[in-house]
């Protein structure tokens, strides 16, 4: 458990105790941090819709599959290879599509730096102005390769 809360050291301490509760709840519950980083720290910090949040954290519980949990979460499974200490917290709502995450897979950085920016900055472009505009704007790192990037700098290009 200590290693759970550990391995996300970087998180803001207001979101530590979601982390905690969260991993305490079930030792499957707590394997999601290992499996999809990104899923665990949204189901664990209050992402998105309730109600998806729950049957997401219902489907963990009974052991349905991870592409199944982030289906009903609504978070891109291709978001795994996420590393802990990479999740943005919180995540910025977004809704998207079960097709989504083939294409994400495609654009995922391998700069750490730039991945850092990337995930926060594409859920906050498809809050503002929808999957299309995420998908787009996925495609273009260089816009992330600065230390760090306020995703409200996005918010003109989204209008």
């Amino acid at each position: 458990m200590t290693a759970i809360i550990d391995q996300f050291r970087t998180v803001h301490c207001a979101s530590r105790k979601g982390i905690v509760v969260m991993a305490e709840q079930s030792p499957r519950l707590a394997d999601l941090a290992r499996t999809h980083p990104v899923l665990f720290v949204a189901l664990a910090t209050g992402y998105g819709n309730p109600l998806r949040r729950a049957a997401a954290i219902d489907a963990a519980l009974s052991g349905r599959r991870l592409r199944r949990v982030c289906e009903l979460a609504g978070i891109p499974f291709c978001l795994r290879s996420v590393p802990r200490e990479l999740c943005p917290v919180p995540l910025p709502h977004a809704e998207w599509s079960i097709d989504a995450s083939p294409v994400l897979a495609q654009f995922i950085p391998d700069d750490p730096m730039t991945l850092c920016n990337w995930v926060p900055a594409i859920f906050f472009a498809n809050g503002a102005a929808g999957e299309e505009f995420a998908m787009w704007l996925a495609i273009r790192h260089e816009l992330f390769t600065r230390q760090y990037l306020s995703s409200h700098y996005l918010l003109p290009i989204a209008l």
